[in-house]
């Protein structure tokens, strides 16, 4: 496949675009429930909030209700609107990066005692990003290195964990982001693979389609040919004696009268 193979994209932009609107309509309803499951997973955790912290619950809403649910609920409304959706893969990544920076900044306002609490949600936000959104694996990289991108300036410049807690969160994070970019990029590969796969199945049923009509047309020349004189193009003998047989059949056969005309 002739691809960058970085991101994935197919260097004929007709193709590209042909994937891309086929990809597109094939994982649309897959893009549109997984939203779904994470809008109602990311309200549930609302519950936790006010059990765990009772005192800053009202925060943490004002975050998860106020601003992250409602960009997440944005998004769904875009992805099962009637029309074309042209800008889906933009909008499921730049919702679920809002998701996450909503936990990032909820881990500044808990106790630093009790941040790996929330920090798991980061972890669950990757895997619905790589694996269950469908998204693609430029889109995707994208929105969680930006999440880790902000996660590393906030723990370092507004929390106070500890180092050794803050490299143990980096190596769990940034190893599910790396887990999570094999995993979608070997998504998508297999996807414009069998994308690729298809096209040249489909191609190669029109041309050997164009070769039966072409076959067929050539049957009815050489059985033109055979069966009747060059010259005056009327039936030869060979037709002749195959007409005969198939009538001598039949006589044989339903026990039926036949008549025999010669004209010289």
């Amino acid at each position: 496949m002739d691809m960058n193979l970085l991101t994935l994209a197919f260097r004929d932009p007709r193709l590209e675009q042909e994937f891309l609107s086929e990809y597109e309509q094939q994982y649309r309803q897959t893009s549109r429930y997984a939203l779904l499951a994470g809008i109602l997973l990311y309200a549930l955790f609302g519950i936790l909030d006010a059990y765990l912290y009772p005192g800053q619950h009202l925060t943490l809403w004002l975050i998860r209700f106020g601003i992250a649910l409602p960009v997440l609920l944005l998004a769904a409304i875009y992805l099962f609107r009637r029309g074309p959706h042209r800008y889906t893969q933009e909008v499921l990544a730049l919702s679920t990066l809002l998701g996450a920076l909503g936990i990032v900044v909820m881990t500044v306002i808990i106790p630093v005692w009790t941040r790996n609490t929330y920090f798991a949600g980061l972890i669950i936000v990757v895997m619905f990003v790589y694996t269950f959104l469908r998204l693609r694996f430029i889109w995707a990289t994208l929105s969680s290195w930006l999440a880790v991108l902000v996660f590393e300036l906030v723990s370092i410049e507004l929390s106070d964990i500890d180092v050794i807690n803050l490299v143990a969160d980096n190596f769990f994070y940034l190893s599910a982001n790396f887990v999570g970019m094999a995993a979608c990029y070997s998504m998508e590969y297999d996807a414009r693979r069998n994308f690729t796969l298809l096209r040249e199945l489909h191609s190669e049923r029109s041309r050997i389609s164009q070769v039966n009509v072409q076959l067929e047309s050539l049957n009815e020349m050489l059985d033109q040919l055979a069966h009747h004189d060059d010259l005056t193009g009327l039936p030869n003998r060979r037709s002749f004696f195959a007409h005969l047989n198939q009538e001598w059949n039949r006589h044989r056969r339903f026990r039926a009268p036949m008549s025999l005309v010669l004209i010289d």
